[in-house]
């Protein structure tokens, strides 16, 4: 199906597999509760706290929310600004949306290709051509995440697509749960 053996696509959402919160956006917000003045990442040099971070990726869930995005919606990222991808990253999976990269730095046909294969129902970018494979542009409004007060939209379940390199110059797509991406961090962070 789409090259993709996991899920029954249906419109370009995927049935949910389970109502579970989301385990990345969960261990999130326990840090944020536990110490929410410790760094979670640094952005332009400086850091951003875990209860800085939950509040900025819940509001930018709310404006995706408002944009009609669901639970098992795929949907692409074409955001070139690294603060961007992480808020809107975290805000799609908070959400139960499947994050699909579409990195500019790929052929134009590719990413076109990409997204067909997926359904993509929106993509997140900033420019019209953003737009692939017929889907919907979503423009994150990031400064008003960084200013907003805390807004917690409905949670879902995640998935993430991972496009792998093939000797077909047509990537694989390989679907990682989030037990699985914790998992892995978890490993990688020893």
């Amino acid at each position: 199906m789409n090259g993709i053996e996991h899920g029954h696509r249906t419109h370009g959402r995927l049935n949910a597999h389970s109502a579970r919160a989301p385990v990345i956006t969960a261990a999130i917000e326990a840090a944020a509760r536990r110490a929410p003045d410790l760094p979670a990442c640094i952005l332009d040099g400086a850091p951003l706290s875990y209860a800085a971070l939950v509040r900025q990726v819940r509001t930018v869930a709310a404006q995706f929310t408002r944009a009609g995005l669901a639970p098992g919606d795929a949907v692409g990222i074409a955001l070139a600004d690294d603060r961007a991808n992480i808020r809107t990253t975290l805000a799609r999976i908070r959400l139960g949306c499947r994050p699909v990269a579409l990195l500019p730095r790929d052929p134009a046909p590719l990413r076109e290709d990409l997204a067909r294969r997926l359904g993509l129902v929106a993509v997140v970018g900033m420019a019209a051509p953003d737009a692939l494979g017929g889907a919907a542009l979503i423009r994150p409004d990031i400064e008003a995440a960084v200013a907003a007060p805390d807004v917690p939209p409905p949670a879902g379940g995640a998935e993430l697509v991972v496009g792998i390199s093939d000797t077909t110059g047509r990537p694989k797509l390989v679907v990682a749960t989030e037990p699985m991406m914790v998992d892995k961090a978890e490993i990688l962070a020893g």
